[in-house]
This record gives C-alpha cells, sequence and structure tokens, in this order.
C-alpha cells in the first residue's frame, strides 16, 4: 500500500555534560520515625543568602508508597497543620509531584532556618522487602544547577 501520512520524531542528546559539584553551604539530613515515617530537613549555612525556589525530592523506597492524603493534609492549602506539627520550624510547599518512583516537593526556598518535612509511608500490600536499598534525598534551586545537594539514606 501507498499513501501519505505525517510523523513526529523528539530526539534528546546529552553529550559532553560537566556534572555539577555538591553544594557545601546546603545541609541535609534525614531521621526515621515510628510508623513508617521519616523528617527530611535541610538549611543553607550562612554567610550564603536563601535561595529562590528549590526542588526536594525523595525517592519512595523499596515497597512503600506515600500516604498522600497525610501529605496534602498536613502541608497542602489553607487548612493545613504543618505548624503544629514541626512546631517552630516550616517550610512553604508550594507544590509536589508524586509519582511511582519519588516525591518532588517544590519549597519556597532553601533558607538559613533548619526547615523539615515529615512524610509517612504505607506498605504496598503483599509485598516484604527483607534487604531495602538506599535512597536519594536531595534538594536544589529551582534557578541555579550548581547549589544543590544530595545524600544517601535508608
Amino acid at each position: 500500500t501507498s499513501g501519505y501520512g505525517c510523523a513526529l520524531v523528539q530526539v534528546e542528546s546529552y553529550y559532553n555534560l560537566k556534572r555539577s559539584a555538591e553544594d557545601d553551604s546546603i545541609f541535609l539530613s534525614y531521621r526515621p520515625m515510628k510508623q513508617d515515617q521519616g523528617r527530611y530537613c535541610f538549611y543553607r549555612r550562612k554567610p550564603k543568602n536563601p535561595t529562590g525556589m528549590a526542588i526536594m525530592e525523595v525517592e519512595h523506597g523499596s515497597g512503600l508508597v506515600l500516604d498522600e492524603d497525610h501529605f496534602k493534609r498536613n502541608y497542602v492549602g489553607k487548612n493545613s497543620n504543618f505548624n503544629q506539627i514541626n512546631n517552630s520550624v516550616s517550610a512553604v510547599v508550594k507544590r509536589f509531584e508524586n509519582d511511582e518512583d519519588s516525591l518532588k516537593i517544590y519549597v519556597d526556598s532553601i533558607t538559613n532556618r533548619f526547615q523539615c518535612i515529615q512524610l509517612r509511608y504505607k506498605m504496598f500490600e503483599g509485598v516484604q522487602v527483607d534487604e531495602p536499598q538506599k535512597r536519594v534525598f536531595s534538594i536544589g534551586s529551582y534557578y541555579e544547577e550548581d547549589v544543590r545537594k544530595t545524600i544517601l539514606i535508608n
């Protein structure tokens, strides 16, 4: 058969890209908590100034899924319980994207104040994980590629 048609091809190629260095002015910490919860904290050491908007990314653990209702109730929207949960610690969540691999949280900025977000996970039904792999926890400026920090967590 013969005929006429149209095709769209999209190609992305990356080559000779220099990896940006980690920004040592950013401090990250993770503290596991009871009931499949964890506290993810960050700040930027002085004399460095706060960044503009930043993206915090947390890989989901093996066999775990984010309790999205808990997250929305406590961090997103006007009815947020954020300050009640974290007392004087606050981070402003602008938006978030939760996919099968990770949670991306858009925060107001990486400031010189300690900021934390507490996440709760649920186990997939019927899944048992004996030796979970380490996960990536990172944060970086949305506008400045070289302002970022990454750590591996259990």
